[in-house]
């Protein structure tokens, strides 16, 4: 077993408290970050999402993140009536259609604001908002802030970077493949359960026949858990 040694300035003790801060932070239902006016919901979505109409529309919604998307176009991608859609759609996630494209692309819009200096504007119109008013006032009803307000905001409460985690920054590396088609499955939930995410996914490739030891395993992270509730979180197991 290999311990844990406290990195040059800092004691065991202050490493302790600091690893100890990490690790409830994964449990928080309201993230540091996140909305000062949380969303009431009667249903959160499904560990895992496995109904395959729902499955469509959600990655036409993630796809075209910086496009006008129309309930019509989107449940004629699901192959169901636009009425049939949003009734098949809020029994599954727990939200409507638009509820959920609206949240997931103002989560997206914070973290721009958080790590970038793009103006307002910018961030607005790459979320497919096509006025700076009406990403405001939208931006505004999920946060409780404006979003000038929100950066200053949100660069103060988010958690630091770890003196022991600071080495890990150099070895970031971007990198680009070619396109290729994945086999995937969507996880909602803690960041903390994507072992328990993993497992599920080898069971179904398992079942199907898929050789897993032949198998490349990619991890795909959607959502910043300072910004997004735990319990909405998304992770793809590919």
């Amino acid at each position: 077993m290999t311990n844990l040694e406290p990195p040059p300035g800092l004691s065991s003790v202050d490493l302790e408290s600091r690893l100890i801060e990490q690790e409830l932070a994964l449990l928080f239902d309201e993230p540091p970050a996140g909305s000062r006016k949380p969303q009431q919901r009667d249903r959160l979505p499904p560990r895992s999402l496995e109904d395959p109409r729902v499955i469509k529309a959600v990655r036409l919604i993630e796809a075209r993140a910086d496009q006008p998307l129309s309930l019509d176009r989107i449940a004629a991608h699901a192959n169901l009536s636009p009425s049939r859609f949003q009734r098949r759609f809020l029994e599954v996630m727990g939200e409507s259609p638009g509820e959920y494209l609206r949240r997931t692309r103002l989560d997206q819009a914070a973290i721009f604001l958080i790590i970038s200096q793009q103006s307002v504007l910018s961030i607005a119109l790459s979320v497919a908002y096509a006025s700076h008013e009406a990403f405001i006032r939208a931006f505004h009803r999920q946060f409780g802030l404006v979003p000038t307000q929100y950066r200053q905001f949100a660069r103060q409460a988010s958690t630091p970077l770890a003196p022991e985690d600071e080495p890990r920054v150099g070895q970031v590396r971007v990198a680009s493949f070619p396109s290729q088609p994945v086999l995937a499955m969507r996880f909602y939930g803690s960041y903390a359960r994507v072992e328990e995410n993993w497992q599920r996914f080898a069971e179904i490739l398992e079942q199907a026949g898929f050789p897993l030891a032949d198998l490349q395993a990619i991890g795909i992270i959607q959502d910043n858990p300072e910004i997004t509730p735990n319990d909405l979180v998304r992770y793809d197991c590919a």
